[in-house]
């Protein structure tokens, strides 16, 4: 069985009905899928077999006013994945 990381590192609203679509397909074949999302995200899609192993904090998504230290907070996001 092959196993997938499911990450969304943006998590916004605009990408519920397209995740829970790829989700469904991806669940279909057989693998076992890994995801990671924004905390409380997974709540939002609604699919039962969804096995969150770990979820952004909600301080890499308060929106500033400045462009680059939303940029700087993009980065803390991914070095978070890394870790």
């Amino acid at each position: 069985m092959r196993k997938i990381l499911f990450i969304d590192p943006f998590s916004s609203d605009g990408h519920i009905n397209f995740n829970k679509i790829f989700i469904r397909e991806l669940l279909k074949e057989e693998v076992k899928v890994d995801f990671i999302f924004k905390k409380g995200y997974n709540e939002k899609i609604e699919l039962p077999k969804i096995n969150l192993i770990d979820s952004f904090p909600d301080l890499f998504f308060v929106k500033r006013k400045n462009i680059i230290i939303n940029k700087l907070y993009e980065i803390k996001k991914m070095n978070y994945l890394n870790k």
